[in-house]
């Protein structure tokens, strides 16, 4: 199957994409982007560049990657489903449900291939520990927990934030979408659907995000099996920490993202161990066997592992995180 991939969008996630796919060695790519930006570590040479839909379009890829600003997914994902194109859309799907449902519609019925963003979901730990819990190494999951925070300034300090569309909620920005959104989606693939979500905002005005942009939000979740969730994001927290802790009725699994190490306490030793030691990893290793897996999905036909209706599931959730928040009720989903 020849493979034409076009990126729309080429802001820090939409290059990171291209260079990946130029170290696969895909021959046949090309750019769509309206801006002036150009990428700061790639030859332009080495890719095709449009500046318009339809010409973008006229090139007949079959395969997009979308990678524009979140609230502008859904557009250019129903141009692209509509015209028999498989996706990769970056998360979180959108900001909101308006086109969702359409967008699966035309996936179910042409048949398309869709992958999410989620690139955790290749991270070697996070695999890890999902084989445990297969394995019941700690036995039943009562409870988990889980943070996601740091810096907003910080994330692509070569431009201000404030112009970015994470800092804005009404593009899609706050720290539940902008970042928290990877964690909703490990929980569901971890422990299963949501039934409820209870939570509550900070915004002290610290980095003066618009248009309501939360700079901190905490989550209370129910799980249909009746596991209990805590989520903590935000935008302001420094050092940069990233976690997860699950308790089990046997014992309890730890994760520190910066760290990469899987530690585990079992009751029949009583002792904390290293399980795992993923510490030499390169993390953009789950964005190239991301691709990877998108290529070979391409290839064999079969849908990916993280598909859109997952997305529109991660989205409702998130969407029942901001309406708890605002009305100070429980969501039921």
């Amino acid at each position: 199957m020849l493979k034409k991939f076009l990126i729309i969008g080429l802001g820090s996630i939409g290059e990171r994409h291209l260079k990946n796919l130029l170290y696969l060695e895909e021959k046949n790519i090309a750019v769509l982007r309206t801006t002036s930006r150009k990428p700061r570590t790639i030859d332009e040479d080495s890719y095709i560049t449009f500046t318009s839909e339809e010409e973008a379009f006229n090139w007949n890829p079959n395969v997009v990657l979308i990678t524009n600003p979140t609230y502008l997914h859904i557009p250019i994902a129903l141009k692209a489903a509509s015209n028999n194109i498989h996706l990769f859309i970056d998360i979180p799907l959108s900001n909101s449900l308006e086109g969702t449902e359409q967008l699966n519609q035309y996936i179910q019925e042409n048949k398309l291939i869709s992958l999410m963003g989620y690139n955790l979901r290749f991270h070697p730990c996070l695999q890890y520990i999902h084989k445990l819990l297969l394995e019941e190494t700690i036995g039943k999951v009562i409870s988990v927990q889980a943070e996601c925070a740091s810096y907003l300034p910080n994330w692509h300090p070569w431009e201000d934030y404030r112009g970015g569309y994470s800092a804005d909620k009404s593009m899609g920005g706050g720290a539940l979408l902008a970042a928290g959104v990877h964690e909703l989606d490990y929980f569901r693939w971890m422990f299963g659907s949501f039934k409820s979500i209870y939570a509550t905002t900070g915004d002290n005005k610290i980095l003066k995000l618009k248009n309501g942009a939360e700079e901190s939000i905490t989550l209370s979740i129910e799980f249909q099996n009746n596991i209990i969730g805590e989520l903590h994001c935000d935008l302001i927290q420094q050092p940069y920490s990233r976690w997860c802790k699950i308790i089990g009725e046997k014992g309890t699994i730890y994760w520190n993202f910066l760290e990469n190490k899987v530690m585990l306490y079992h009751t029949n030793n009583s002792r904390w161990e290293i399980a795992s030691d993923f510490s030499s990893m390169d993390y953009n290793e789950t964005y190239i066997n991301q691709l990877i897996h998108l290529r070979t999905c391409l290839e064999n036909g079969n849908q990916s592992i993280n598909s859109i209706d997952q997305g529109i599931e991660n989205l409702e959730a998130a969407l029942a995180a901001h309406k708890s928040a605002e009305t100070k009720k429980i969501v039921m989903l």
